[in-house]
């Protein structure tokens, strides 16, 4: 008899995970592009995806008592 246990995923980390692989995928789509008007969407893309997910990350960081601020 085989006994799987699940560990139920938080919801921060699966939006941390799709929008990661979106970012990917935008990032893929940026360096094949060829037309600068595209370049441009996809940048301003991949900026709102970062910062969503660096702002997602900061939140849970906060929530969970771990008092960690980004070093620039």
């Amino acid at each position: 008899m085989i006994e799987e246990v699940f560990y139920p995923e938080p919801p921060e980390s699966i939006v941390i995970r799709y929008n990661t692989d979106a970012l990917a995928h935008i990032a893929s789509a940026y360096s094949s592009a060829d037309d600068p008007a595209h370049c441009q969407v996809l940048l301003g893309l991949l900026q709102e995806h970062s910062k969503f997910i660096i702002d997602t990350c900061q939140n849970v960081l906060m929530r969970n008592k771990f008092y960690i601020k980004e070093v620039t």
